[in-house]
């Protein structure tokens, strides 16, 4: 699964709260690359996302298309505090 692929197709708009020293630190950092706060902030959650996709999924898939039954995924889910 590619999350860059998935982020693309569907945009969800969450409200998240910054404390005012990181918002600044970011802001400077997306000004010394010409780009706006958000979309820095969009560009690193979805590096986030993409480089540890495969650490958190992986115990879901036997195979890359392959989902694990429903009582092994929720058995899977609750092991790593998902529900």
């Amino acid at each position: 699964m590619n999350t860059e692929t998935l982020s693309k197709s569907k945009i969800i708009k969450k409200v998240i709260n910054i404390p005012s020293g990181v918002k600044t630190t970011l802001g400077i950092q997306a000004a010394a690359l010409d780009m706006n706060l958000t979309k820095y902030i969009e560009q690193i959650l979805t590096q986030q996302a993409n480089d540890e996709e495969d650490r958190w999924l992986a115990p879901f898939f036997d195979e890359p298309d392959d989902y694990l039954p429903d009582n092994e995924a929720q058995a899977a889910l609750k092991r790593l505090g998902w529900r």
